[in-house]
């Protein structure tokens, strides 16, 4: 499943965000996103679109697990995963090959329950 990100009154397409291999016997899927423009990385954008495929896929599609994987040097995609609430659950090494060099990957993963208590409201504070 793919989701376009736009922005502005125009509708400008910045980026794409993707539920992808999803399992539905086990209820986990893998995630994407991709801010195409490096004019727009760094806006939000990506965080933004995390956010709202999270909410689809555990309120709408009752998935129970997510999963996506990053190169080890692109910070600011693991950025925006740990600010959604996802853990670095691990490394595999010399798993990409790009640019004629292999590149290590980190994978994240974010449960349905941690999903949920992250985005609960804060309580009000007493007084």
């Amino acid at each position: 499943m793919h989701f376009a990100i736009v922005a502005g009154p125009e509708q400008r397409l910045v980026g794409t965000t993707a539920l992808l291999d999803i399992h539905w016997p086990f209820r986990f899927a893998q995630t994407a996103t991709l801010i195409g423009d490096p004019a727009d990385w760094g806006q939000g954008y990506a965080s933004a679109a995390k956010a709202l495929l999270c909410r689809y896929a555990f309120d709408t599609l009752g998935l129970h697990r997510l999963e996506s994987h990053t190169l080890a040097g692109n910070l600011a995609s693991q950025r925006h995963l740990l600010k959604n609430g996802y853990r670095q659950e691990g490394v595999f090494r010399s798993r990409v090959f790009r640019a004629g060099a292999w590149h290590d990957t980190v994978h994240f993963g974010l449960l349905s329950e941690d999903w949920r208590r992250q985005s609960e409201p804060a309580p009000p504070q007493g007084g």
